[in-house]
């Protein structure tokens, strides 16, 4: 599970989209005391972006509200070129910020 796409990305999203429970709080511990440390400080690209986008709606999963903070204050952060951006980044954005006021 050492590259993000696909190995991480996938399990992040079934900690993200599934319900939560213990197996994927386990998990999520597991992915988090193992790839947490090497996100990028900020968001500088697509890839980036889409790295945290995806570890952000983890954490809101698993209410670990310190890490989701840390990570949604960096996408607030993050002014992509409008040339390159993805607008299909865009629906990750808009769920994990509204998903955070929710809470």
């Amino acid at each position: 599970m050492e590259a993000m796409y696909p190995e991480q990305q996938t399990q992040l999203m079934a900690i993200a989209w599934l319900p939560a429970n213990a197996d994927r709080t386990n998990l999520f511990t597991y992915m988090k005391g193992r790839f947490y440390t090497s996100l990028p400080l900020r968001i500088k690209n697509e890839t980036n972006f889409d790295q945290i986008a995806w570890w952000a709606m983890a954490t809101q999963n698993v209410v670990d509200t310190a890490a989701a903070r840390f990570l949604i204050d960096k996408l607030i952060a993050y002014t992509p070129a409008a040339a390159s951006y993805n607008v299909g980044l865009n629906g990750h954005a808009c769920r994990i910020l509204a998903d955070s006021i929710r809470k």
